[in-house]
């Protein structure tokens, strides 16, 4: 929604999601990555990295090589189409209010299982990335 203010003009929004579930929960959950894939044409793109993003990330967590803080891996997303509005009972937008986001999805640390010293530096990692 905040993005929307820049239509017309090339911007980039943080998906700040997990590395291995598309979309969260797109049809009943409110989180941030839930709202962006309701809204737009993020969802299915997402779901084209099943194989080469989202399973490798399932591997790695069940053998152990990664935690519930995930990893700094991302997904660039050029050109997702906004054609809904932001509310929990999302909203055709008139075709001429849709505009286009570039998507960067970058796993958020999963910290109500554990708390990390280095949280901060983590996030911030991540952010730049």
């Amino acid at each position: 929604e905040a993005a929307s203010a820049y239509k017309g003009r090339k911007i980039a929004v943080l998906n700040f999601a997990n590395n291995h579930s598309i979309g969260g929960a797109p049809y009943s959950a409110g989180a941030q990555e839930e709202s962006l894939c309701r809204c737009s044409t993020l969802l299915p793109c997402l779901e084209a990295c099943e194989s080469t993003f989202y399973q490798p990330h399932r591997d790695a967590f069940d053998k152990g090589l990664l935690d519930n803080y995930g990893n700094s891996d991302i997904i660039y997303t050029p050109n997702v189409t906004v054609f809904k509005t932001d509310e929990s009972e999302p909203k055709l937008l008139d075709e001429n209010d849709w505009y286009n986001v570039d998507v960067i999805t970058c796993a958020a640390p999963e910290v109500g299982y554990s708390y990390k010293s280095n949280l901060n530096s983590i996030l911030v990692n991540r952010i730049t990335r």
